[in-house]
């Protein structure tokens, strides 16, 4: 009785039995191989990891969630245990007789199954591990842009000191000028055009005062209120009672809590307000018919002006505002992430994608040597002549039909040892003696 190639895949493949040089001595019958067991232990793990996943993936614990998740699962599983072991089966074979398109293909099909079911394995068992280390990032992003609006509000009450200023200077020469005239030089001292320009301004200023005293005040307040969300934030992150689907529910709200108090903070000292009136006292003002007036009252303004434009440009531009709150982790975000999860992520890349690798190589070569062995190809080569004999000879024999391989029988296999009854069982894999399908 002779054995087709093919039974030579379905086997344990790295088995060698007899004492004939080395070559392969196969039971008649193989029964379940080293590969299908391998592979069926392969789907268990790929299952197991794959459910929970799923069942994470599509947020739910609904029965109809849970049972979409089995079949998602199920349905993996079984095209990858498909794949590979068609792959490692038949496709070694047809490799061995040089249909290069096979080999490239089982190659192609057995990483990229492993891939996309090791993917969609890692995203949904860390994806909670990984979105509650965004969300740490997120609170920290939110403490540092809340840090940040409270120094440009901080910053911009350094004008208060030269408001101050202009409030108690203006009045005066106001008062000079009503007294003696002494800005406008013209000897008729009284309440004229420069002594009312002069009020007006100093009114202004100490309006913008009183408004800057009330924008302290509302920033002290917003700023508390905003530590206090921040706390908040962070207990909830901690909790140890809440699911990560809780978590994200109850953090979306104190976000948006956050997010309102930075745009209080923000508007909380009016830096336009502050720029708009330092343009004003820097620009020129024209009292008809009184040049001599015009040309002091514009010096005196212009230095209030330029004193106050120095102080705002010391003051930073707007901080930048909060991060939007984190999406759920996609594939790309817990990837970016691998080095909080990398041991995970080899075993599992590992076996899903490197033991079906491995089986295949091995049975490629376990295939390869009996295919040249008993074509009696000698492999070991020393010599360049030898290598390029080989490879006539190899050639020769890959453009002719595959002879089968004959395997040694034991005793009680032999046609003589067998009782008169139905003719035995055909345990081969439907295939011809040329390795292709019947």
């Amino acid at each position: 009785m002779t054995r087709n190639v093919t039974d030579y895949a379905e086997e344990n493949p790295f088995s060698e039995t007899g004492d004939n040089g080395g070559n392969f001595a196969l039971p008649n019958k193989p029964g379940i191989g080293f590969n299908t067991l391998s592979l069926a232990a392969l789907g268990i793990f790929q299952f197991s990891l794959l459910w929970n996943a799923m069942s994470k993936i599509l947020g739910d614990t609904t029965p109809l969630s849970l049972f979409l998740s089995l079949i998602i699962s199920l349905i993996a599983v079984v095209c990858a245990y498909t794949i590979n072991h068609l792959a490692i089966t038949r496709g070694t074979v047809l490799s061995v007789l040089n249909f290069k398109g096979v080999q490239f293909l089982s190659i192609v099909g057995i990483v990229a199954i492993g891939f996309a079911i090791s993917s969609a394995t890692i995203t949904g068992n860390v994806q909670d591990t990984v979105g509650e280390i965004q969300l740490q990032e997120h609170h920290a992003s939110m403490a540092a842009t809340a840090a940040a609006k409270n120094e440009v509000a901080i910053q911009a009450t350094q004008t208060v000191p030269v408001l101050s200023a202009i409030t108690s200077d203006l009045p005066a020469h106001a008062e000079s000028e009503r007294v003696s005239a002494s800005l406008s030089e013209s000897g008729q001292p009284g309440t004229g055009p420069v002594t009312r320009l002069l009020i007006e301004k100093s009114t202004r200023a100490q309006n913008i005062s009183d408004i800057l005293a009330d924008g302290e005040i509302t920033r002290k307040e917003s700023l508390e209120r905003m530590n206090k969300l921040l706390g908040e934030y962070q207990s909830t992150l901690d909790s140890q009672e809440l699911s990560f689907r809780e978590k994200r529910s109850v953090l979306q709200k104190n976000h948006a809590q956050i997010v309102a108090e930075g745009a209080i903070l923000d508007n909380a000292i009016p830096k336009s307000l502050l720029l708009a009136y330092a343009n004003e006292l820097q620009g020129s003002v024209e009292l008809q018919g009184h040049p001599i007036a015009t040309r002091n009252v514009d010096a005196v303004l212009n230095g209030h002006g330029k004193a106050l434009q120095r102080v705002l440009e010391t003051i930073e531009g707007k901080a930048d505002q909060s991060a939007p709150f984190p999406s759920r982790p996609s594939l790309a975000d817990v990837l970016s992430y691998i080095a909080y999860y990398w041991p995970f992520a080899a075993v599992v890349y590992g076996a899903e994608i490197g033991l079906p690798l491995m089986l295949f190589v091995i049975t490629y070569a376990r295939l390869y040597h009996v295919y040249i062995t008993e074509n009696g190809i000698n492999p070991t080569v020393k010599r360049r002549d030898d290598v390029d004999e080989f490879r006539e000879q190899l050639l020769a024999l890959r453009q002719t039909p595959h002879r089968p391989i004959p395997v040694a029988t034991s005793p009680k296999n032999t046609p003589t040892s067998r009782k008169p009854g139905r003719p035995r069982k055909d345990h081969g894999n439907g295939l011809s003696p040329d390795g292709m399908a019947e």
